[in-house]
């Protein structure tokens, strides 16, 4: 929707303002172009020239046709003229315009009338743009994104709940109101009490209990089950899970987000088996000592249909389990590949315990083994597909939900979001304070040849580790640490000069080798970082977080190209340098 800029009294400035005028228009960042009544741009600066992909010249002369998609030229230019006949002195609205190559992006465009000195007539209107390309892709991700969600919830039949415990307002998803059989376009309004009034007797004061525990914030995430009147008045059985993602200034919970997951087939399937134990809908199967199969139920060969036929008393294991890799069975193992899959198993069911695996349809199945008297093997093999589907849209929701509280979900450092506002934060109380800030970019060498020689579970474990070490290094109230992104972790020191910060990078960075972590593939044999430090001080302060963020990314880079492992400083003039430690007070 445009917007009326209301009525100024913008006149052209004398000839003694000219220069000054135009400087401005001329180095704007921001494109600005004068357009005459009839619609034509007369005077176009270099960065409008740029937005539109084409010299200066080539913009004097363009009408809202050549830069406007087509199905919104009409209207820009009824706004326009509408500004030129004086019937508004302007407006601003998003618009998407074309390049001179047929590219299109969008842009926030603005234009007003200008006044000559002695005449009411409007001469010129001047049209500024500024590009906003990136915040609509960024929209149309979180739409995206959103979309994504919903699908995944759906598909899983998780209900999603939202509860603001300051106003008592609540939001319930279609998946959340279809499962207590609500008509989904219904606005559901009902209170806790409300709620409460439908659980079943014997499990209201739990639920109640429970409910009340995540409010008070006594618990970060909570899962319970319990059993709820449908409209149709029978009773479902509910799994609900939550945490809390809000809280005012005193600690408080002021919002909690969950899903409802409808589990009355489960706790009915629980029901029967333990009235009938025999009547087993799992597959089973016996080895002897020697990993032959003795015996299976027909449960057990139907899970596997592409190799059901050899699934008989008198196959070994190994030879079943290459045959399986042969059909393409297992997800991820053929014949070239096999030799270590069947090694794997064999050890698993000697082993015992339970395991799970997936299937090249999609299926995930788990195992459960235990030795028996004779020294043979008893597996109980299950269909978990639904269970892993709903885990792992669990996963994906509560990693939300950690990004939601500012959180980073692997390593449980503040998140990227989170660090940015601090870093803003902190750098305009350094300004005010007249105090240093100092910032550490510190880089996890070689992470990628880890993560592919190690997979990425032991990866996940790196980067844990080195969230330790950055957790055990700081002891501030004020320092924080935060996972960056991907293999990149930062560190903000409030109150801390380039002395300082280069004595805490090293800290880090011999803390981490001091917990020698194996890297096959990395020059030294462990896993090190490489850190690079900026300073914001009074005698040399730095204006934007952008600015103190380039200054240490630069130092990082210049700590990587000289052979990792190691601190480089960023220093005042832009350029980066490693001290070495006899001389390090000196050189700061």
């Amino acid at each position: 929707m445009a917007k009326t800029v209301p009525k100024t009294t913008n006149v052209v400035p004398g000839p003694e303002s000219g220069f000054v005028l135009r400087e401005v228009m001329e180095s704007s960042p921001i494109g600005k172009a004068l357009v005459n009544s009839a619609g034509l741009v007369t005077y176009a600066n270099p960065a409008f020239a740029r937005m539109y992909g084409r010299t200066r010249a080539q913009c004097i002369g363009l009408t809202t046709a050549d830069v406007v998609v087509p199905e919104m030229v009409e209207r820009a230019r009824r706004q326009l003229r509408g500004v030129a006949e004086g019937e508004t002195e302007g407006y601003q609205e998003e618009r998407l315009f074309v390049r001179a190559d047929g590219s299109t992006f969008w842009g926030l465009v603005s234009a007003s009338a200008i006044h000559g000195a002695n005449a009411s007539s409007h001469g010129y209107i001047v049209v500024q743009v500024v590009d906003i390309n990136h915040q609509k892709r960024a929209e149309t991700a979180v739409a995206e994104a959103e979309s994504r969600w919903n699908f995944a919830l759906e598909s899983a039949g998780q209900g999603v709940w939202d509860h603001d415990l300051r106003t008592g307002a609540s939001f319930h998803s279609r998946m959340w109101k279809v499962m207590r059989g609500v008509d989904p376009a219904e606005t559901w309004k009902g209170t806790q009490e409300d709620w409460l009034a439908r659980v079943h007797p014997e499990d209201r004061a739990f639920a109640r209990e429970e409910e009340e525990k995540l409010a008070r914030g006594e618990v970060d995430y909570q899962e319970f089950e319990y059993r709820e009147r449908h409209r149709d008045g029978h009773y479902i059985w509910i799994l609900s899970r939550g945490r809390p993602v809000e809280w005012d200034d005193d600690g408080r919970v002021t919002r909690v987000i969950g899903t409802d997951t409808d589990v009355t087939r489960i706790k009915a399937t629980e029901a029967l088996l333990a009235d009938a134990v025999a009547a087993m809908a799992d597959g089973l199967v016996l080895f002897d000592r020697d990993a032959t199969l003795v015996f299976c139920n027909e449960q057990y060969r139907a899970l596997f249909p592409r190799t059901r036929d050899l699934r008989v008393p008198g196959i070994g294991l190994a030879e079943l389990l290459h045959a399986s890799a042969a059909a393409g069975e297992p997800a991820g193992i053929g014949p070239g590949n096999s030799e270590d899959h069947v090694n794997k198993v064999l050890e698993s069911l000697r082993r015992g315990g339970e395991w799970e695996f997936e299937l090249s349809d999609g299926r995930w199945l788990q195992a459960r083994a235990r030795r028996t008297a004779d020294g043979g093997y008893l597996s109980i093999v299950s269909d978990i597909t639904v269970r892993k589907q709903s885990e792992l849209a669990q996963v994906e929701f509560n990693r939300m939900l950690a990004e939601l509280a500012h959180m980073d979900g692997l390593t449980g450092l503040t998140n990227r979001r989170a660090f940015d506002e601090a870093l803003d934060i902190e750098l305009r109380r350094a300004e005010r304070s007249a105090m240093s800030l100092s910032l550490l970019l510190i880089d996890v060498d070689h992470f990628k040849d880890f993560n592919d020689s190690y997979g990425h579970p032991e990866g996940d474990d790196c980067l844990r580790a080195v969230a330790h070490v950055l957790t055990d290094a700081l002891h501030r109230s004020g320092d924080l640490a935060a996972r960056y992104g991907g293999e990149e972790f930062a560190v903000i020191l409030p109150e801390t000069d380039l002395k300082g910060a280069a004595a805490m990078a090293e800290s880090i960075r011999t803390g981490l080798r001091t917990r020698a972590i194996a890297h096959q593939l990395a020059p030294t044999g462990l896993v090190t970082v490489s850190v690079g430090v900026a300073t914001s001080s009074p005698d040399n302060p730095v204006k934007t977080i952008e600015a103190l963020v380039a200054d240490a990314d630069n130092a990082l880079y210049a700590a990587k190209a000289a052979g990792r492992d190691r601190v480089m400083l960023g220093w005042p003039d832009g350029t980066a340098g490693e001290a070495p430690a006899v001389s390090l007070d000196e050189r700061i």
